[in-house]
Formats: C-alpha cells, structure tokens, sequence
C-alpha cells in the first residue's frame, strides 16, 4: 500500500511539473513572438525633382547697381551720366556697351537657336527700339531676330562678330530715373570682372546672404519664392545679380550677398524697409528623371550607393548605381538601374 502510495505521488508530481513547463513555455512565446520576415518590390519612377534652399532675407532700398566689365579693353568713350534704355553708357575697345531694361541679365552669348528668358529679353528690347514687331516675341531666338539684331547692330556701330549678350548688353531695371557714376576715364585698362561702375538710382529689393557652399549651384537669373512672416504678404521673383564681395560673418562662416528683384510693385510696396523676409531659392532641379525613394538606397562592401533588387529567385542582389540630384524624399538614378528593375523593400 506504501508503495503504491509513492508510485500515486510521483505520478502527480511528474503531471504538475509537465504544466509549469507549458505555461512557462507560452510566456516566453508571448513575450519574444517569433519575427517573420517578408519582402514586397517597387518599381522606379520617372518625376521631377526641386532642391530648394531657404535664406532670410532682408527688404531694402537699392540705391545703386555695380557694372563689371565683362572683358578686358581700353575705355575708348565714356557717354555721360544720363541712362536711356537703347543707349550706350560707354566704349570698351571702341565698341559700345548698351543699356538694356531687362529684368534679368545677359549672362551669355546670345546667337540663332537659342532658347531662354534673355532672349524674350532681347526681343523685348529690340521691339521697344522699333527693329522687331511685338508679335515675334517669345523665349526664342530666330531668323526675325536674328535680323533686327543685324539691323540694330549697324544702327549702334557693334562689328559682327559681337553677338548680343554680355559683351554689348548691361541690364538695367525698369521704370526707374538712373545715371551712371564711374571715376573710370578715357584710356584706362579695364581687365575682366573689374568695377566698371554704377548705375545709380532708388529700387526695392531682397538683401539676401547666401553661404558660399551654395553659391556654386546658383547661376542666375534663379527663381525665387518670398514670404513675409506672419501675414498673407508674398510673391516670387529673381536672383540676378551676386555680389563679387565675399565676407565673413560673425561665426566664421563664409557669406556672400545677392540682390532678388520684386516682381510685383505692388506688393514690393506693403513690405517696410528692413523687414525679414523667408526666401526660398532653387538651387537644382530636374525634369523627368528616374528616381527611388531615398530610404530604398543602401551601400555595396566599397561604401558606393546600391540597391537590393530582385532577380527572379529568392536570392536578392545588390546592384550598384550612380545618384545624382537628391531632394524631397527621392535619388535620381544616372545609372545602374532601368525603369522596369524589381527594388526590393525588406518589411518586419
């Protein structure tokens, strides 16, 4: 009977210690589930991509404009102080340089099949002067414009080899009484980029600093987009003209300035002088390009861009591929990747 008794005990004892195992065994199941690990793919896209950088600004009364030479020569003529849209300010190598109302600068050469605001510009000008009907203006440069500009040419005494741009052309803004100011004189040397002068007058503008890093991605004329803080006060306009002067802020940070024209008068007005502005300032931009989501990209054993891409099988490869413009969210692709790659998207 004892030994049965024991034999009974042990029983129970084996039965309890079976079910603390069990629940034990269920706890930590519940506290440590089991990760599970599936994949789905993407395809790339093809968008448009904007990189904008945002500055404080500062609402001002431009009182002058500098004029830099933008070759180097002799002053042959200097033509007054007096500023007329069409007429020349001065001679450099006896060729004469044109003021130009513009709101925007002549940046480059201008010849047959160019494209680009400064040719509407130019076209502008020359219909003001009466060489081009009103009719032919538009952002290209053609035969018609290509003519009146002969035309002009020979009326002003500019040789033929010297196309419109910045080499006859300096922009003057609009609407405004200006004169020249210049202690240059008949006979000096001017070499490139040297003051030449400026031309004087009362314009409201931006005051913008601009960290040197990003000027080298800026090349005017640039959109930009404006805001006076706390009120419905904005507009857009653009960044024509950086200052050559580079100077160090208080923290050590290399600066350099750039003046943002007001596109609407109006609105130029209800801003007070010295007034902060937010400008937003586009740096970069991109028309349908291949792009990813920048959260897709990962990096090969050497560090370069890369990308885990399907290819058919369960084993997933990493491609290597070349990134260009990276902005709201997405990489432009330049290489390594088509539109019809499988991105593999690793989910937890």
């Amino acid at each position: 009977m004892r030994t049965f008794s024991i034999i009974l005990l042990a029983a129970c004892l084996i039965c309890i210690g079976f079910l603390i195992g069990v629940l034990a065994i269920d706890s930590v199941n519940e506290a440590e589930p089991a990760v599970t690990r599936t994949e789905v793919t993407v395809l790339p896209e093809y968008r448009s991509l904007a990189l904008n950088n945002r500055y404080i600004g500062t609402v001002t009364e431009q009182h002058e404009r500098v004029l830099h030479s933008t070759q180097s020569g002799t002053i042959t003529e200097l033509f007054g102080s007096d500023v007329a849209d069409g007429a020349a300010i001065l001679e450099l190598n006896a060729v004469p340089y044109i003021a130009a109302v513009s709101d925007s600068p002549f940046w480059r050469d201008l010849n047959l099949g160019a494209v680009g605001p400064d040719v509407e510009n130019l076209e502008r000008f020359l219909s003001r002067l009466g060489y081009l009907a009103q009719t032919e203006i538009d952002p290209t440069y053609n035969t018609e414009t290509e003519l009146a500009v002969e035309i002009w040419r020979q009326h002003m005494s500019i040789p033929s080899e010297f196309s419109p741009g910045p080499l006859t052309l300096l922009a003057i803004p609009p609407g405004k009484q200006l004169r020249f100011e210049t202690d240059k004189d008949v006979g000096d040397t001017l070499f490139e980029h040297d003051l030449i002068g400026r031309i004087v007058g009362v314009e409201r503008s931006i005051l913008v600093s601009i960290p040197i890093a990003d000027l080298a991605e800026i090349e005017p004329p640039t959109s930009v987009d404006w805001r006076l803080p706390g009120t419905t006060i904005s507009g857009s306009g653009n960044l024509v003209a950086l200052d050559e002067e580079i100077t160090v802020a208080d923290s050590g940070l290399l600066v350099q300035t750039g003046n943002v024209e007001i596109d609407d008068s109006e609105l130029s007005r209800l801003m007070p002088v010295g007034s902060p502005l937010e400008v937003r300032v586009t740096t970069a931009q991109r028309e349908n390009v291949l792009t990813v989501p920048v959260g897709l990209l990962a990096a090969d054993a050497s560090g370069q861009p890369a990308l885990l891409v399907s290819n058919g099988d369960s084993n997933p490869m990493l491609i290597g591929v070349e990134v260009g413009l990276v902005a709201e969210g997405y990489a432009e692709i330049l290489a390594g990747i088509g539109p019809e790659t499988q991105i593999l998207v690793p989910l937890q």
